[in-house]
């Protein structure tokens, strides 16, 4: 073997040991096999533990391990709960943040409703004036036509409400004179 430990070695040499164990005997070249695996399987477990337990080895011998241990859970646990808090904050602080905002909607539609409800009052007004200046206008014409008909057309109209003009005009700028029609 060239001190490599292959993949199905694992497998065989517990094929081996199972045999061992059941009482059979292996042959010479399976024995040495068996013997060089172990080998090599206690030199790599050698070295990983001098090299990825040399600080455990260290407190270990000064005594401090179960200590250090110990300091290690209550950090973690620290940590834990420094992180439950900064969580529960967050949370806390999001839901505000959507409370808000709902009532920001909330408002934001009422304000949308009450414009849509402004908006249509004044195109019905607007509406109402339009449909009474249309009805006037009519009326207008068919003054005008009965005008040219009985009275001598537009001036004989003028001629008629200028009395009433001037009356108005003069109740408007504060003069009160009667004015007298001639008819």
């Amino acid at each position: 073997m060239d001190g490599v430990i292959g993949p199905n070695d694992r497998t065989r040499a517990s094929r081996f040991r199972l045999r061992l164990k059941s009482g059979q005997t292996l042959l010479p070249e399976e024995a040495a096999w068996l013997a060089d695996y172990e080998s090599k399987l206690t030199s790599t477990a050698h070295r990983s533990k001098k090299l990825l337990h040399v600080e455990e080895t260290a407190e270990a011998a000064t005594g401090n391990a179960a200590l250090e241990l110990a300091m290690g859970a209550a950090m973690t646990r620290e940590e834990g709960q420094r992180l439950d808090s900064i969580l529960n904050i967050s949370l806390t602080m999001m839901t505000r943040a959507c409370e808000m905002m709902h009532r920001l909607a909330e408002q934001c539609l009422k304000d949308k409703l009450a414009d849509g409800e402004t908006h249509r009052a004044l195109l019905e007004s607007v509406r109402t004036h339009y449909l009474e200046k249309v009805d006037y206008e009519a009326q207008l014409r068919e003054a005008l036509a009965d005008a040219e008909k009985n009275d001598g057309g537009v001036d004989g109209m003028i001629q008629q409400m200028m009395p009433a003009i001037i009356q108005e005009f003069l109740t408007r700028y504060g003069k009160q004179k009667q004015v007298k029609s001639s008819g």
